[in-house]
Parts: C-alpha cells; structure tokens; sequence
C-alpha cells in the first residue's frame, strides 16, 4: 500500500534538491532532468511512495532519448540515494519509484538562496536585490 508524503514542500524539496545538485559531483545533466521529470511524476500521484512510472512517459518528460541512458540514470539515481526504484518484472509494465525526502537527510533542511549566476566564492559581495531583479537589469 502506498504511503503518503503529508508533509512535502514543493518548493523547499526542489530548493534542497538544487543545493545538492550544485555540492555533487557525481550527477550529469541527464541525471537532474531524470529527477525532475520523476519529480513531477511523483507531484501528479500526490507525493505518493512508491508510485508507479512507465518508461516512455519519463523519458519524454526528461528529454532523454536512449534506453540505456534511462535505465543508467535511474540506477545511479538510487545508488546516490535520491530515489528507490525498482524495476518492472515484464518488459512493458511499470516500474515503481520512492522518492527519498530530501530534507530527511539534509543537515540544513533550509538551505541558503540559491544565486545561480553567481560565484559563490563572492558570497560577501552579494547584493541586497532578489535574483529576479538582477534579470531585469542585465547585472549578474
């Protein structure tokens, strides 16, 4: 039986997820792209766990084209710990996916603001504005 995830924060989960993203060094492009269209999979069934996920579906919400890259991805995914997936018995039925809350494992479930344009090395020369306010003005 399913299990419900009452307390996740979309936004805060995302927030977590992306700050790790920028510390890790052993996930690609695809592996983001696969996390968030498993994200959004898991958004769609109520932030059940596990839920159910077909192939198809989530790699063209991933934008990933090979079926070895999928699976590959997918498997590091859940030997990194972000996800639990296990996999379909028969070829075309669907696999099911736990997505591990992340702000379990965080020591800092509220991790800084994200400046994505910006050194984070330059943390003392952050400006006071909002990152949507630095698009408008073409200064990052």
């Amino acid at each position: 039986m399913p299990t419900l995830a009452a307390h996740t924060n979309y936004i805060k989960h995302l927030n977590v997820f992306f700050a790790q993203v920028r510390k890790e060094t052993r996930l690609q492009a695809n592996h983001v792209s696969l996390y968030l269209a498993l994200f959004q999979v898991w958004n769609y069934h109520r932030f059940q766990n596990p839920f159910p996920i077909l192939r198809e579906e989530v790699m063209s919400l991933s934008c990933i084209g090979s079926r070895s890259t999928y699976v590959r991805c997918l498997k590091h995914l859940d030997h990194c710990r972000y996800i639990i997936y296990a996999q379909a018995r028969q070829a075309y039925a669907a696999s099911y996916v736990s997505i591990i809350p992340l702000a379990d494992f965080i020591a800092d479930p509220h991790p800084e603001q994200l400046f994505l344009f910006q050194d984070p090395k330059a943390a003392s020369m952050r400006p006071k504005s909002e990152p949507h306010d630095l698009l408008k003005t073409g200064t990052l």
